[in-house]
């Protein structure tokens, strides 16, 4: 009885570890896809290949040492200086810059014309933080946020900032802050019943997990919403 539950309890232990370690990758992978990168790759585990499938572009696995995992996304090691990128330059001299030319030369191997402007290194600066983060939600959040209440004008971005909500929005099964910011993008894109609706499920949802915070926010935005007012956040300012 004793060497069955521990057996049990070594699964469900493994079985743990894959699974923590497969939440945490596809917060790296889901942001690349949905940005546009190429995925080639989606592993769980190091050393050898126990099982594998593709889907699309990409293939999905579990390989034989539960340690940790990866992503492949493609244009993580930029072209030479200079250097056309579809093509790979020799390797200098040096055991370090050889490796970094070697790792550079294989996943060059991977890259067609069609993939010009889908390269990790070619995506503008907050979009590779959002994918390089480990907590990618709180991020795509906080861009969405800044893009859908910003009081200048000139630095809002209300179709992107819906996006980027809606993305956070599914990525922690619709949490009440999350929610509220996918609320101020949809009034910033004059969606304003869907803002209210939305600010009220956040508000809701806000006081049945006693976050009072997030509530006092929820109220702020269904304010303005009445007013028929996207909401601006004035607390940075002075």
């Amino acid at each position: 009885m004793t060497v069955l539950l521990t057996t049990v309890g070594i699964v469900l232990f493994v079985l743990g570890v894959l699974i923590s370690v497969a939440l945490h990758e596809m917060g790296h992978m889901l942001p690349a896809k949905a940005f546009g990168m190429k995925v080639t790759q989606f592993f769980v585990g190091f050393g050898r290949t126990v099982w594998s499938t593709r889907r699309g572009e990409t293939e999905y696995g579990i390989k034989a040492i539960p340690a940790g995992g990866f992503v492949r996304i493609i244009g993580m090691l930029p072209p030479g200086k200079g250097q056309d990128p579809t093509k790979v330059r020799k390797a200098n001299t040096g055991p370090i810059q050889s490796l970094v030319e070697n790792a550079r030369s294989a996943e060059y191997e991977t890259i067609s014309p069609e993939d010009d402007g889908r390269l990790f290194y070619q995506k503008v600066w907050w979009k590779k933080l959002i994918v390089m983060a480990s907590d990618s939600a709180a991020v795509l959040n906080d861009i969405a946020w800044y893009y859908a209440t910003a009081p200048d004008s000139g630095l809002r971005n209300g179709n992107e900032a819906v996006r980027l909500a809606e993305q956070a929005s599914a990525l922690t099964s619709r949490a009440p802050l999350m929610l509220a910011t996918l609320a101020a993008a949809y009034a910033e894109n004059a969606r304003i019943s869907d803002a209210l609706k939305t600010a009220e499920e956040a508000r809701l949802g806000a006081r049945s997990s006693g976050d009072g915070d997030t509530l006092k926010l929820t109220e702020k935005l269904l304010a303005s919403f009445r007013a028929g007012q996207p909401f601006r956040d004035l607390s940075g300012q002075k």
